[in-house]
């Protein structure tokens, strides 16, 4: 009954929002969205000023006597306070002097708790489980005669030093390792230090106090204020916080790198289901943040080398009972997960506890901006240079084109409930997708990039087929040859990681249930999630067919669902053991000559994304935020063509695309041959408008406005973005030799900025 009444409640909700459309005139239509594929609702307004710094500065920043100098060479001088494991680290080209704490501050005790006190002066943390219990444990554990419990050894080398740090009352210890590495700072844990040495851990009667989190250093860079200083967030495209003395919202964030640990969760249950309302927020895809405290002058850019997989990224607003504004990584080595105790009554139930902690080796990088780096555009272009170095792009350059390029998604077929089976339905046929490219063609849209979409029932999944319904062999091969002598990049779309039944080859969750996901569409409550480790299988039984039929580019998708754990009878494998598997998988489609192009990829897969798909052109627009930026594109412009989420769902489209030409992103249409209306039934029922003979007048008035900004910039890399007025933005974009500037206006009256005016939402190009 209680599946029913869910269901239901789904089935209403679906309904429901499908009757959110306003018809604004003949052939176009607006959709207002609250579920589904939508840019709906996004501002993309930015009122905050970035200032230009005022000039280079010297600091003369004094060091307190209790803080020892421990190692130092060309570029930076190193510090250490041996009673906390606090560090200072001075930038010798500069004299700033970054602290693990305020020394500043006495911590009166009418403003601070010890508890406060005792967080921001240790250099290290850490969250345990006491049986079933959270608990946070500083460096200055005591016991009840005020003796302290963790006890820190040091070693000391020209480098730096390695901190033993040994939880004796709770025995868990493990080693930190700071060290000086040209230019910057590294500090590491070495995955074989951390010990869990108490023997009776797990046994029964025992208190079983296990280790949970590991904070490195999370109060370094924290300022209660800067006048001339902001927080970079990677959320989504990227956002600014600015270090005012009264922030505008005091609210805090936090988030996973490449999203949280689906092995664990208990999303997509039916007992905790909940219907959602709002477009979902944005994803973390970059293992990087920054604290600028002097633009121009100084900053900081801190990435997570190793262990991003059990990173989350928190930003801690000042205000109230906190003093200061905090950016940090909590790296997480045991989580918690439901073991259900009966089929029928999900209330019951009891934590379980990851039995060993996870194997990473933690290690975080911590780069110095000095001068004209000290800013999110120079702390995204060290990001980009060590990416570089680590051969971390699949392209050296782009091509460029005198016409930027335009995505098209097909959805060739789709699956809906026949009487007694489920049946496909047909919505592009082979013939209909030539037509449509030959329309687009012969409207002047030369440079197109054409993904085709196929259900395939047998594999209940999006994979290659030949659906007679949309063709026969002969027509397949036909259309592939005419979108390749068109010189068309064309692309199949495969999804290797999502199925939609539960089968032999669907992960389990940490509790043994099957890893899914909430569908938001009228045909599949849930998708189920492939167990990795059968993804380079998948890949070797479509190789020969992807051959026959001349298919040299795949669209891959789902690959941001792909770090999860999971637990095959009593084996466990971790989140980041599942990385193995997706290089080797892309890596041997690379090696047949099958080039990838990847949706909304993690900073980790950009080594394999040919083209980067759904980029976001936005941040989640938290209150707290001031501004947006193209952190994301700073790093990957000119690596790899982008191309926005599909422009067919979107509410504000004056600013939406000011926001592509700002960020040099090209537009993403999602087309059928057939009316939307076929798809109301299907796994698409969320896709509200596709037909091409609909969608065609909209496309020509959003290139009309378009085309000038993104043919001066496509392929160029972005070296220079401001926003120097409310609502105004700056770009820069160059191939090396040229120098492209485009000013955008997001206003509703015209402005002026260096003699050039520029027309209410409207854009320039220099």
């Amino acid at each position: 009954m209680k599946k029913l009444v869910v269901r239901s409640l789904v089935a209403i909700a679906l309904i429901v929002s499908s009757f959110i459309v306003i018809n604004a005139k003949d052939n176009e239509v607006d959709y207002t969205v609250s579920t589904g594929k939508t840019l709906s609702g996004k501002d993309f307004m930015n009122n905050y000023i970035t200032n230009q710094g005022t000039g280079l500065k010297e600091y003369n920043i004094e060091i307190p006597d209790r803080f020892l100098k421990v190692a130092a060479n060309d570029y930076l001088e190193l510090y250490l306070e041996e009673e906390t494991l606090a560090i200072a680290i001075r930038n010798v080209s500069n004299g700033y002097v970054w602290f693990s704490y305020d020394v500043t501050n006495e911590f009166n005790p009418e403003q601070y708790s010890e508890e406060i006190v005792n967080k921001i002066k240790s250099g290290v943390y850490i969250d345990t489980y006491n049986k079933f219990a959270p608990a946070t444990r500083t460096l200055f554990e005591t016991n009840s005669f005020g003796d302290r419990m963790v006890d820190i050894q040091y070693k000391k080398d020209s480098n730096g030093f390695v901190a033993t740090v040994d939880f004796t009352h709770i025995m868990i210890k493990f080693d930190v390792h700071v060290k000086l590495d040209g230019e910057d700072l590294v500090i590491e844990v070495p995955r074989e230090s951390v010990q869990e040495y108490d023997p009776k851990l797990w046994t029964p009667g025992n208190t079983d106090i296990s280790l949970s989190n590991i904070y490195v250093y999370p109060y370094l860079g924290s300022t209660m204020q800067e006048e001339n200083g902001y927080v970079v967030i990677p959320d989504g495209s990227g956002a600014i916080v600015g270090l005012k003395e009264e922030p505008k919202f005091n609210l805090d964030y936090s988030a996973f790198v490449y999203g949280q640990d689906a092995g664990y969760m208990d999303e997509g249950e039916e007992s905790e289901l909940k219907v959602q309302t709002v477009k979902p927020l944005e994803r973390v895809t970059l293992p990087i943040y920054g604290i600028i405290h002097d633009v121009g002058n100084t900053g900081l850019l801190v990435v997570s080398e190793s262990g991003e997989n059990f990173a989350q990224y928190n930003y801690t607003s000042k205000g109230g009972s906190k003093h200061y504004y905090q950016s940090y990584f909590i790296y997480n080595y045991r989580a918690t997960y439901k073991q259900f105790q009966s089929r029928t009554n999900e209330d019951q139930h009891i934590l379980g506890f990851q039995p060993e902690t996870n194997d990473f080796d933690l290690k975080q990088r911590y780069v110095f901006l000095s001068g004209d780096e000290a800013d999110y555009v120079g702390l995204a272009k060290k990001y980009r240079q060590k990416l570089e170095e680590g051969n971390g792009f699949s392209n050296e350059q782009v091509k460029r084109e005198l016409n930027y390029p335009m995505q098209i998604d097909m959805i060739g077929n789709e699956i809906t409930n026949g009487i007694f089976f489920e049946k496909y339905v047909p919505t592009t046929t082979y013939k209909e997708a030539i037509d449509i490219i030959e329309a687009l063609k012969d409207t002047g849209y030369e440079n197109l990039a054409v993904t085709y979409k196929t259900f395939n029932k047998d594999e209940s999944a999006y994979r290659f087929d030949v659906y007679k319904g949309l063709g026969n062999k002969d027509e397949l091969e036909s259309m592939i040859k005419y979108l390749n002598n068109e010189d068309v990049d064309f692309n199949y779309y495969v999804d290797y990681l999502k199925s939609y039944n539960n089968n032999k080859y669907t992960a389990s969750k940490m509790n043994k249930r099957a890893l899914s996901t909430f569908e938001y569409t009228r045909m599949y409550l849930y998708g189920y999630i492939n167990d990795v480790e059968y993804l380079p299988t998948f890949i070797e039984n479509d190789l020969d067919r992807y051959n026959e039929y001349d298919i040299d580019s795949l669209a891959f998708d789902s690959l941001s669902h792909v770090l999860f754990t999971s637990k095959n009878k009593n084996e466990i494998r971790y989140r980041n053991e599942n990385v193995a598997f997706i290089y080797e998988s892309l890596e041997k489609l690379n090696q047949n000559g099958i080039s990838t192009n990847l949706y909304n990829p993690d900073a980790y897969l950009y080594k394999y994304t040919n083209e980067y798909y759904d980029a976001p052109i936005t941040s989640s627009e938290f209150m707290y935020i001031d501004a947006t930026i193209p952190l994301v594109q700073l790093i990957t412009s000119g690596h790899m063509n982008m191309y926005s989420p599909h422009l067919n769902f979107i509410s504000n489209e004056s600013n939406t695309l000011l926001r592509l030409v700002e960020y040099g992103i090209n537009p993403s249409y999602l087309l059928t041959g057939k009316n939307a209306y076929h798809l109301k039934r299907t796994n698409s029922s969320d896709v509200f408008v596709s037909e091409y003979k609909v969608l065609k007048d909209r496309i020509a008035r959003y290139d009309a406005f378009i085309e000038k900004g993104l043919n001066a910039v496509n392929g160029l890399e972005m070296v220079d973005h401001s926003l120097p007025q409310s609502g105004v933005s700056v770009s820069e974009f160059s191939d090396g030799t040229n120098t492209v500037t485009v000013i955008v206006n997001y206003n509703t009256y015209d402005i002026e900025y260096n003699g050039t005016t520029v027309e209410a939402k409207g854009y320039d190009v220099l």
